[in-house]
């Protein structure tokens, strides 16, 4: 397919938080945000490891792909924001 007839998807972030003009459904599934650092942060109510919560950790096998990229998006925000001094 070439640039001019491709879909226009660049708004569409990755998982790198960066936009894309990769549909979801052409980048192949969505990969796992565990980095094997599986400890829950009470007082975050996040795994210090990937920062999902414990609603998103068990929800993942039910999600779609498009909504695990959405997810690692957030997850790749939230990492931003860790490193720039706090989570949310």
């Amino acid at each position: 397919m070439s640039a001019d007839t491709a879909p226009d998807d660049s708004d569409r972030p990755d998982a790198g938080g960066k936009a894309s003009a990769i549909p979801h459904a052409e980048r192949g599934p969505a990969p796992s945000p565990c980095v094997g650092v599986c400890r829950i942060v009470e007082r975050e109510a996040r795994c210090a490891g990937c920062l999902r919560t414990l609603d998103e950790i068990t929800a993942w096998s039910r999600l779609d792909d498009e909504a695990r990229y959405d997810l690692l998006t957030d997850l790749e925000r939230r990492r931003q924001r860790a490193e720039d001094g706090g989570i949310e």
